[in-house]
């Protein structure tokens, strides 16, 4: 994960080769309603019980664009202290077929990716920006991304799904800053 994963915590926060990009700036998500951007949208699948919530997810450019840099910044409330031996599983399909199911350290992509959030991640409000290259041809199609964090203890910190749509007209996007 590229992205940190603690950006995968929040988003899963964001990180690899396929995690973190859905939404206009600025959204803050009070519900588990996904919210719409004319190509992407993003949802926390996570309730009150889980330890991380995903308060916004902003990319710029949004849309992304094809051989082109793209920031995704993730913003969160953490609830529970986020500890070594965190995991994400993360999945990415285009259209009906798989082409990522990989599992995660959490704490180990915070620190090789250079995140300005360590662990032990204490409880609080954070913001974690990433900035990833996306390839110049990417296959047009939908993409639907999931993230499901848990703690060393498989207590569920994260879930989010991420669909980007319309990459015919509008742009060509596939997850691949995250992880």
């Amino acid at each position: 994960m590229h992205l940190a994963t603690i950006t995968v915590l929040f988003v899963a926060l964001a990180a690899s080769g396929a995690f973190a990009s859905v939404l206009q700036a600025n959204r803050v998500l009070d519900s588990i309603e996904p919210i719409p951007s004319t190509s992407w949208s993003y949802k926390d699948c996570g309730d009150e019980t889980f330890g991380v919530k995903v308060t916004s997810i902003e990319l710029s450019p949004d849309p992304p664009q094809k051989g082109q840099e793209l920031n995704v910044t993730v913003s969160g409330i953490v609830r529970t202290v986020i500890e070594d031996d965190a995991y994400a599983l993360v999945k990415v399909k285009m259209g009906f077929i798989e082409v990522l199911n990989k599992e995660y350290d959490v704490c180990k992509e915070a620190r090789d990716s250079d995140s300005d959030v360590q662990c032990p991640v204490e409880k609080g409000v954070y913001s974690i920006t990433q900035t990833a290259m996306l390839p110049s041809f990417i296959p047009p199609q939908t993409y639907i991304v999931t993230v499901d964090a848990f703690s060393r203890d498989d207590d569920p910190l994260i879930c989010v799904s991420i669909q980007v749509e319309d990459f015919k007209k509008r742009f060509t996007f596939l997850p691949n800053f995250i992880f």
